[in-house]
């Protein structure tokens, strides 16, 4: 089924603030991806993967900004546990 058309375009600006192709929206929504933080949870190879005929350039934004978010979760994730974890 095809994601939902919000999702979509959520997608689509996120995909044209990185620079990367349009078309890749729609290979991420192939993969039913419906938000770019579902990305975090993926391993680098299927990242690699997703992004294989992409530019160097592109390829490199998307991975370093799915790394991002991670990190930021990690953070997050840190600071609701507090020093008990």
């Amino acid at each position: 089924t095809a994601a939902p058309v919000d999702s979509v375009h959520g997608l689509r600006q996120w995909c044209e603030e990185l620079g990367l192709p349009l078309e890749f929206v729609d290979r991420l929504a192939a993969e039913e991806v419906t938000d770019p933080h579902e990305l975090t949870g993926v391993p680098d190879e299927d990242l690699v993967a997703l992004t294989v005929g992409l530019k160097i350039g592109p390829k490199g934004r998307f991975i370093k900004e799915v790394r991002k978010m991670r990190a930021a979760e990690q953070v997050e994730r840190g600071s609701t546990c507090g020093s008990t974890c």
